[in-house]
């Protein structure tokens, strides 16, 4: 109550009205008229506190809540498709936790319960997963739920992955330190005293009055200046590092990903614990992303894409914990041989692209600053490199049930989904394409989607078709 309290005023506001009462500025009228809208908020705090009541009853989850109008919420718990945990730094100091339940009915939590005891949200999270595991065919439910809140015959939880802090340090250094790029601001400040450093007398005023700087100081100038370039790269990519280890180890402290009877459970967090559930039906891909210096060790980002809010990721994920949960999830530890392309013309289609914008540009730049504007055509050899780079890595897959595709650039990055999965399927053909005998085939799911561009006609109807048959002839159920 007292947080939410606070919350409602604004840390500024509260801020504004320290000052004015340190410097005696604040007249007794507005502090008696500022004390009195406090405790209308402390009030109306308070019975938001107790209208806000919650229940199972059978098989729904009913809310109740508001103070000047009544809102009534009922979420039958079929439809519940996770309750997520998480337990903030103040949560913590007195013993509670918050719940987010989510229903995919929308784009944020269907309700937020703000603290509440550990063992009610977790025999929240109980009599979920128990409802969709009985609710299926021969299937028997993880037990009744007592009175005082506790299931009566918990479920057994496997640990698929767990991380260790020389883990999570081993993975904070493995990725891109773009975080060390705000370590760079601070330098700014200290650009009025690198003159003091600079050889020579480069501030004299009449030098620089009448732009007269000798030869031999100019190029000391520029050697010092790229120098200090790469001084403060190395630098900042050197605290970059630093902060992506203590973010990771702070962010996935003691993580684990369990193995429960309808899914996969994911707890981490040292100042701020989280506890997010899934089941398997939720799933709808498995992605993968390695950046170089990753793929030295045999790790990768292992992320599973869920239906609604709470993607369930595995840092540092290696080959054998990635076949493991590819089994859990698809029933098959290796996925669809990536043994297709795309039409090379992806090469031409981007050089042209990239000719259409540097000629422009290039004419006003050799009209501006002269013939060293001729360095902006530079860019279209290096964007033939790029996608050539791109097409030569760029492989997609199809099986029986799955479809796959991977590219790379630097990153390399692994999609693979169940084609019953599939929301929508389909074939489109820009006038680029449709000259050629190409089309681009798309499969959206429920979150996220797939795209192979540039195949030909006749495969990517070939996709579409058995896409659809797919999801046509199977019962089992996609959710």
């Amino acid at each position: 109550m007292a947080g939410r309290f606070i919350r409602n005023l604004g840390a500024v506001n509260i801020g504004i009205v320290l000052v004015f009462l340190v410097s005696g500025r604040l007249s007794s009228v507005l502090l008696s008229i500022g004390l009195l809208a406090a405790l209308v908020g402390l009030v109306f705090t308070a019975l938001a506190w107790w209208r806000f009541v919650f229940t199972v009853d059978g098989d729904e989850l009913h809310v109740r809540k508001g103070v000047v109008a009544e809102e009534r919420l009922t979420i039958p718990l079929d439809r519940v498709q996770s309750v997520s945990i998480h337990q903030r730094s103040l949560h913590r100091l007195v013993g509670l936790v918050s719940v987010s339940v989510d229903t995919a009915g929308s784009a944020s939590a269907e309700l937020e319960i703000d603290a509440v005891e550990r063992s009610t949200a977790e025999a929240l999270q109980r009599v979920v997963a128990g409802h969709r595991k009985s609710s299926r065919p021969g299937v028997v439910g993880v037990g009744p739920v007592e009175p005082g809140g506790e299931a009566a015959a918990p479920e057994i939880e496997t640990v698929v992955v767990r991380r260790t802090v020389g883990d999570l340090v081993r993975i904070g250094a493995t990725r891109w330190p773009w975080a060390g790029l705000v370590a760079l601001a601070p330098l700014v400040a200290l650009l009025d005293d690198v003159s003091d450093f600079l050889p020579g007398d480069l501030v004299d005023e009449e030098q620089l009055v009448e732009n007269n700087i000798p030869a031999e100081v100019g190029s000391q100038l520029v050697v010092f200046l790229v120098l200090g370039l790469l001084v403060a790269v190395a630098i900042g990519a050197l605290l970059g590092t630093a902060l992506q280890i203590v973010r990771e180890v702070v962010t996935n402290w003691d993580m684990q990903l369990l193995r429960t009877s309808t899914g996969f459970r994911r707890t981490s967090g040292l100042l701020s614990t989280t506890s997010r559930a899934s089941t398997i039906q939720r799933i709808q891909a498995v992605q993968t992303d390695q950046t170089p210096a990753q793929r030295l060790f045999g790790i990768r980002k292992l992320t599973l894409p869920t239906i609604g809010e709470g993607d369930l990721s595995v840092p540092g994920a290696t080959e054998e914990e990635l076949a493991e949960i590819r089994s859990i999830v698809f029933g098959s530890p290796a996925g669809p041989p990536l043994d297709r392309m795309i039409s090379p013309l992806s090469i031409f289609l981007a050089v042209r692209n990239r000719v259409l914008t540097t000629v422009p540009l290039t004419a006003i730049a050799v009209l501006t600053v002269g013939w060293w504007g001729l360095v902006v055509l530079s860019a279209v050899p290096l964007q033939w490199l790029i996608a050539r780079r791109r097409w030569r890595l760029r492989r997609w897959g199809l099986s029986r049930s799955h479809i796959a595709e991977s590219y790379e650039l630097v990153n390399r990055h692994t999609a693979e989904l169940e084609m019953i999965k599939a929301q929508t399927v389909s074939v489109r053909r820009s006038l680029f394409e449709r000259r050629r005998g190409l089309a681009t085939v798309r499969i959206e799911t429920a979150e996220g989607y797939l795209a192979v561009p540039l195949i030909p006609v006749i495969d990517a109807n070939s996709v579409r078709d058995r896409v659809l048959y797919t999801v046509e002839s199977n019962r089992r159920a996609w959710m």
